[in-house]
Parts: structure tokens; sequence; C-alpha cells
């Protein structure tokens, strides 16, 4: 029998933010189209779709664009690690996007500040309000735990198309967008994406590391495989009902 139900969509850059979702998904079958490996399922009796979309923000937009035209999803959310930009936003630390919007982006003369899509009219795309309330719900009930604790913290996700690894850099981003809480590569695209398919999005980043000099891809990737991706799919399990 078909598979008809609309399902809800998570969108990541690498398998090992997901891992752990993926391997508590019930009747999966994977699926791979332009290079996007998908993988279909269930969770909690909801049904899931998991693409595995590689990094930067064109990689997450033709992920996020392929599955609402093959899946017409009920909603698409994003997650995996992000470096931190507030000081609030400590290594460790679940934050849940309130909005997005692209801090490498910039077509000023064209419009009168950085960040705003001429085309659109718009600079920072609002996260779905439901949703938001859900992630959060289930990471400050859910995730944490007598032996570890995960802050949860809301608000704004910038994306950019680089991996933030100096102070200074870290810094001017937290100049320009001030209520800005982490950086990643690819919340802003999906957030687009999800606002010209007019479908409900909303976002979870781990905060990895510091976007400072420090920045080690080995360890955050073995942080993202060991840690985020199993906090990323305790709120997914908790969230997936009630979406």
């Amino acid at each position: 029998m078909a598979n008809t139900e609309a399902p809800i969509a998570v969108i990541s850059a690498m398998e090992a933010e997901v891992h752990a979702l993926c391997a508590q998904l019930s009747n999966a079958a994977p699926a791979y189209s332009s290079h996007i490996q998908v993988i279909d399922g269930y969770l909690a009796n909801r049904r899931v779709v998991v693409a595995i979309a590689g990094i930067g923000k064109v990689a997450a937009a033709l992920a996020s664009q392929y599955l609402c035209d093959r899946y017409n999803p009920r909603a698409l959310l994003v997650a995996g690690p992000a470096g931190r930009v507030a000081p609030t936003a400590t290594p460790g630390t679940a934050v849940i996007a309130s909005a997005a919007m692209q801090h490498d982006y910039d077509a000023r003369p064209l419009v009168g500040e950085q960040g705003m899509l001429p085309h659109l009219g718009v600079s920072r795309f609002i996260a779905d309000a439901a949703i938001t309330k859900q992630l959060i719900r289930a990471c400050t009930e859910s995730v944490q735990t007598s032996e570890r604790q995960f802050p949860c913290i809301e608000g704004l996700v910038v994306s950019g198309d680089q991996i933030i690894r100096s102070p200074e850099t870290r810094n001017k981003i937290r100049f320009d967008h001030p209520d800005a809480l982490c950086v990643d590569m690819e919340t802003a695209a999906v957030a687009q994406v999800a606002f010209q398919n007019g479908v409900p999005w909303g976002a979870i980043r781990l905060v990895s590391d510091d976007a400072d000099e420090m920045f080690d891809a080995d360890e955050v990737i073995e942080y993202s495989r060991e840690t985020a991706s199993h906090v990323i799919a305790a709120i997914l399990l908790e969230t997936s009902a009630r979406l």
C-alpha cells in the first residue's frame, strides 16, 4: 500500500546529526534523488521523512524544495549543531528558533538593510508558533536528565555559508545581529523555502562550539553523533505526535 500520509519532514546536513532519529524510525525505507538521501518511516505512529541534505544553504534549499514537491509535508524541521553567538548560548544549549535569517546576504543598495531579500521584502523568516511551542515543551520537559542538562532557549538563528572559526568573525555577526543566539549553515535556507511554499517550519540547534579558533571539526562531528543526535531524536519523538 502506498504511504500517502503527509509527513513531518526533517532536514539535516550530515548523517551524524540524525542517526539516532533514523534508528528510531519504524518501517523505514531509504530513497535517493539528486544526491539527497531520504529515509521515510514512522516515529510515534506519525510519518516522518528525514533528508540528509549536505552542508550549506544551497544544499539545504535543494533538499527542502524536493521534500515540498515530493512529499507535501505538514511541517519542515531543520536540526543539527550550531556555533555560539550570544554569551547565553553556551555549548550544550538547545536553541529553538523563533526566526532565522542569513548573516552573509547583502543586497544593498537595492534594499535598505543587510539580509533583506529584494524579491520577498523580508529579512527574517518567523518560525511557526505552534511548532516552536511544542519543541520548547519537549526540550524542557523530556530531554533533561539527572546526568545531563540541556538548557533550552528560544531566539534568532543566523545562517551563512562558512564555518565560523574566529572570535572576530563571530563578534561581527553579533554586532550586526545583536539578538542572534547561534550560527549555522542551513536554517535560514530551510526557512525561506518553507515560507515560499507555505509550509510551517521550526528548528532545533544544539550549540556544539564557541565559533572561535578552538573549533575542531572532528569534535563537532563526534558531538553531533554522540550527543546532539540523541537530543534531537528525543525532542522530535515527543513533538511528532502533536504536529
